[in-house]
């Protein structure tokens, strides 16, 4: 490590440099035992320098260079495409058909491309660009500049071909042409009829300047399109280079890398999906990219990034993509976690591929795709059990729902309880993702009682608790929520004793896709309560005969939950989970009565009662006796 200065070189051109650790260790001892001054002043300029080296440019001692947070700006693109109209014009700068073969570009061919600004809210403009190599799917051209400047090499343009013509880690007989259009569906040849793949890689201007995220790649749709669109928001036109085409970053990008050839892959399949639905919900579009990528093209080196970024943020909301070109990791993480767990439980890559195909969108595309497929659960169902699986993340546990077999997921908790009571906890969420709040400390002979109320009564929340002893899963249950109320509780007996940690596990689930952008509130308490002891009895009713009262008293006040009764008849409910009537305090504690009709011709041995308190049965009988 006592080497100062590394150099890789390709092509003859220096693409990537750094100073070693110990070329700052030798002279840190040397200054230390000559000049203490002079050490300082040195060591603050060290870690500038490590700063700018290490933490906004982390080096890689392999041949790759590290890897980076990046966005892709097709989202944008695809937000704006829908509002974009024809003008009618004819571009004189745009190509014309280029079916015939010997109109198709060769390498050394100089052409100008229209690429996106997005510094400048991704506005148009245009470049000069090189054929560089002309693959057996592709055409791969390189900005003249970047050319010129030693940025992209020679050896770095092979290195794209292959990956996109010949082969990927998931699949080295396969590059990721045949391997996502065998897999997933045919790429799009109408605006051009050349089967070839255009690919530019240019320096994409975005706002990054060493620090955030910056822009890798992106799939304009305008290409698909002939002539001049224009936007009626702003009055900016719009040209088409008529051609499929993808566009991958040169700076910071490093071309050479195995990052770019997964960005490569994920912009790829946004072509692919343009062609079989263009209209495409944008979390899904992007769930299906990093599905392409990581998983079915074997581009590993992001799928730690961006699950791991979803594991710092599990409130990210599946369905809902921010705007801008900016956006969260996060939201990569969670719709690239949703289409693995589709795929791991919901059958395989067919299940992906249908849901490329298929017209409907979002939410409507997933249940119409597992009906099809003969699924009895629907998206809500399925988002139920992922959202376990993602904290769970057990394969041996309940038949394997809650987990990926080849995935660890270790999500952070947006709160944890240890003392009691938990009081009115106030938070917001947003649709269709998760929170995971953590409650422990039980005595071992106290139930935990826990609260839920959503702020808005109209608003539909779905809320799990998982059982946790020891670090293990014990069981998985739904609270029930009061229709109309947004209220519901749940018990845990004796908490601390069987079970001693659970996992509250809210998500507020709207149908309409306007509710995606929207927070909502719900709050949550927690306590320990005692014992609660019972009698009941079931006496005839003192004024009408066909009546009788069932009475139950509890040795102590219970507040506002109250004990519910479920009545059947020969199989049949006749009282589902009602509430019974509060009565006067005797003194030993409060009583509840409810008073139920029996038919003179009912043989009363038949009905049969039974009476719960907060989810849990307490006792029961028929009345036989009576």
């Amino acid at each position: 490590q006592l080497s100062s200065f590394q150099f890789i070189v390709e092509g003859g051109n220096v693409v990537r440099k750094s100073i070693s650790p110990g070329f700052f260790l030798f002279f840190f001892c040397k200054l230390k035992t000559a000049n203490s001054k002079l050490f300082l002043a040195f060591l603050c300029a060290a870690l500038l320098l490590f700063s700018n080296l290490y933490l906004v440019e982390p080096l890689c001692w392999a041949s790759d260079s590290p890897y980076r947070d990046w966005v892709d700006g097709t989202h944008e693109l695809l937000m704006r495409e829908h509002r974009l109209i024809n003008v009618g014009e004819q571009v004189k700068a745009a190509p014309g058909r280029v079916a015939a073969p010997d109109l198709r570009p060769k390498v050394g061919d100089q052409r100008k491309f229209y690429a996106m600004d997005f510094s400048r809210l991704g506005t148009p403009y245009s470049t000069v660009a090189t054929c560089r190599i002309v693959g057996e799917f592709c055409y791969i051209f390189v900005e003249d500049e970047q050319w010129q400047r030693g940025s992209v090499t020679h050896t770095d343009v092979v290195r794209l071909e292959r990956a996109f013509d010949e082969s990927t880690p998931g699949d080295p007989s396969r590059g990721i042409y045949e391997l996502e259009t065998q897999e997933l569906g045919p790429s799009p040849d109408e605006i051009d009829l050349d089967p070839k793949i255009y690919i530019l890689i240019l320096d994409i201007p975005d706002n990054y300047n060493n620090f955030g995220t910056y822009i890798a790649g992106y799939f304009e749709p305008i290409n698909q399109k002939r002539g001049v669109v224009r936007d009626p928001n702003t009055g900016v036109k719009f040209y088409s280079n008529e051609v499929e085409m993808l566009y991958i970053d040169a700076d910071p990008l490093d071309v050479g890398s195995v990052q770019a050839k997964e960005i490569l892959a994920h912009e790829f399949q946004h072509l692919i999906h343009w062609r079989h639905d263009p209209n495409e919900d944008l979390w899904v579009n992007e769930g299906c990219s990093d599905y392409a990528a990581l998983f079915l093209c074997g581009y590993k080196s992001g799928t730690s990034w961006h699950v791991k970024a979803f594991e710092r943020e599990p409130q990210t909301s599946l369905v809902y993509w921010p705007g801008g070109v900016g956006g969260s990791m996060a939201n990569y993480g969670v719709v690239y976690l949703w289409m693995i767990y589709l795929h791991e439980h919901y059958g395989g890559v067919s299940t992906i591929s249908s849901l490329v195909a298929h017209p409907a969108d979002g939410i409507n595309g997933v249940n119409a795709v597992l009906s099809a497929s003969g699924y009895s659960q629907n998206f809500a169902d399925v988002f139920s059990h992922w959202k376990v699986a993602n904290f769970l993340d057990n394969v041996t546990f309940a038949s394997g729902k809650y987990g990926y077999d080849s995935l660890d997921l270790t999500p952070t908790t947006v709160g944890k309880h240890s003392a009691f009571p938990v009081s009115d906890v106030s938070r917001n969420i947003q649709s269709w993702a998760a929170d995971y709040i953590e409650i422990a400390g039980g005595n071992g002979i106290s139930d935990l009682i826990i609260d839920f109320a959503g702020r808005n009564r109209a608003h539909d929340f779905d809320v799990r608790l998982i059982k946790m002893k020891g670090g293990e899963p014990v069981a998985v249950e739904s609270m029930k929520i009061q229709k109309g109320a947004g209220t519901g509780y749940i018990a845990v007996q004796d908490f601390g004793y069987t079970v001693d940690m659970v996992i509250l596990v809210p998500s507020w689930q709207p149908e309409a896709r306007a509710d995606f952008d929207e927070i909502v509130s719900y709050s949550y308490s927690a306590r320990l309560g005692k014992e609660i002891s019972f009698d009941a009895v079931v006496l005839p009713n003192a004024v009408h005969e066909s009546y009788v009262d069932i009475v139950v008293q509890l040795d102590e006040d219970i507040g506002d939950n109250v004990p519910t009764i479920t009545v059947t008849r020969l199989g049949k409910t006749l009282v589902n989970e009602q509430n019974m009537a509060s009565i006067s305090d005797s003194g030993s504690g409060p009583g509840y009565i409810y008073q139920l009709y029996i038919p003179y011709d009912w043989n009363p041995s038949e009905v049969k009662w039974s009476i719960y308190y907060l989810g849990r049965w307490m006792t029961g009988g028929d009345l036989g006796d009576v």
